[in-house]
């Protein structure tokens, strides 16, 4: 019994040495570990273990004391005294965007596509009127579309006052004044003097006469009928013949959507396509735009005025568009998206992006903001051209600032370049 005791004690004993030994081995091993495996400066990103921290090497592998995969290390958003300090796996993490900072004579044209309609240009619609009292015995241009030359006969005309005109002058007594009177009248009518000198000396002056267009162009409408009498003798008012329009130059009226006005000015040239003529493009400037937009369909109207040689154009046709947009240098300005900028009160703040340090660092920067040009905002001071802004993540950048207490919305810094 003695000795079974004295074996059992031997046991542990030898137990308790083994137990000691092999520790002692293994303490030793993990501190050589220790050492061997920091391999990669601490400012450096590596690899490391979850679940012992003192593993930590340049290249990926598993963990020599668990075998568990060793994890690539992420440094999460850092203070900088110049900002916010984000690697590029954190950046994508926060879906950190940016842009590069442009003025608006940096930009490349914009094409603009927008639908009008041709119509014609007012200052080309002429009323041709007879200015010769008297009884219509014929119209020379009888239907809508039909082109009358300045010069040609447009109507004959049956006048008691112009042969009573004739008269005055046939007679070798009459008055002078009469024929002063008559010689006004003659003016005031647009009778030439060949036609009326024609028909003093006639053996039958009771004669209709012709009276003559005084512009050129396409009949548009028929206001007067053979038999009728031109001239409203009561109020002197002269009977209008017909509506003519010159189509050689025609007008577009064009509407610009809201969000595009920005890109349109007067001078500008455009090029037009229409249904009838696919396989020709058509080439014209804007002359003006409109005073106030169309409120129901959020639309601006812009005025093209287009040449029109061959009369082939013709108002009604809807016409296409193209308008292509180059800025102006003389009226460049730094212009950055609306999502780049944080107001707060009179402040407005935008988040720069450095390279310092072999990282990228944010940095708040205060700016001078001027007007809001659809998704755009005008940078009058703060910024320059070229500098690379954050134009999404932007709160989340201000929030790890705000956090760090690195320069942020409520911790303000001096403005600078």
């Amino acid at each position: 019994m003695n000795r079974r005791k004295e074996g059992i004690y031997l046991l542990a004993i030898l137990a308790a040495l083994g137990i000691g030994y092999c520790w002692g081995n293994l303490g030793g091993s993990a501190k050589e570990r220790e050492m061997s495996f920091v391999n990669c400066s601490p400012t450096e990103l590596g690899y490391s273990c979850s679940m012992h921290p003192q593993v930590r090497v340049t290249t990926d592998g598993d963990c020599p004391f668990c075998q568990m995969p060793l994890v690539r290390e992420v440094v999460l958003p850092g203070a900088a005294k110049e900002g916010v300090v984000l690697t590029a796996e954190a950046a994508a993490l926060a879906n950190i965007q940016t842009s590069t900072v442009l003025s608006s004579s940096g930009r490349a044209s914009t094409t603009l596509r927008a639908v009008g309609k041709i119509v014609p240009d007012h200052n080309r619609i002429f009323t041709q009127v007879a200015n010769l009292p008297g009884r219509i015995e014929k119209l020379y241009a009888q239907r809508p579309g039909q082109w009358i030359s300045k010069g040609q006969p447009i109507a004959r005309i049956y006048s008691k006052e112009l042969i009573s005109a004739v008269e005055a002058f046939r007679r070798p007594n009459t008055p002078e004044s009469l024929r002063l009177s008559a010689q006004n009248n003659l003016r005031e009518w647009q009778v030439a003097q060949s036609v009326f000198d024609e028909l003093v000396n006639a053996e039958d002056y009771h004669q209709a006469v012709d009276i003559y267009a005084t512009a050129s162009g396409l009949v548009k409408s028929l206001e007067a009928h053979v038999g009728e009498q031109a001239v409203n003798t009561i109020m002197g008012a002269p009977t209008t013949l017909y509506t003519m329009v010159d189509l050689s130059t025609v007008w577009v009226e064009v509407a610009v959507e809201e969000a595009a006005i920005r890109h349109v000015r007067t001078g500008q040239k455009v090029q037009i396509n229409v249904d009838a003529f696919p396989e020709e493009t058509f080439g014209g400037e804007i002359i003006s735009l409109a005073a106030q937009m169309e409120e129901s369909s959020r639309t601006l109207s812009a005025l093209v005025s287009l040449a029109n040689p061959k009369l082939s154009l013709r108002p009604g046709m809807l016409a296409r568009v193209t308008i292509a947009s180059t800025p102006s240098k003389a009226s460049a300005v730094l212009l950055v998206p609306r999502s780049a900028v944080l107001w707060t009160g009179k402040r407005s703040v935008v988040f720069v992006k450095k390279e310092t340090h072999g990282a990228p660092v944010y940095q708040l920067r205060e700016i001078q903001a001027g007007n809001t040009k659809g998704e755009e905002v005008e940078v009058l001071e703060g910024l320059a051209e070229g500098e690379e802004i954050v134009t999404n993540g932007i709160f989340t950048l201000d929030a790890a600032a705000q956090l760090q207490g690195a320069p942020s919305m409520m911790n303000r810094q001096p403005r600078a370049l």
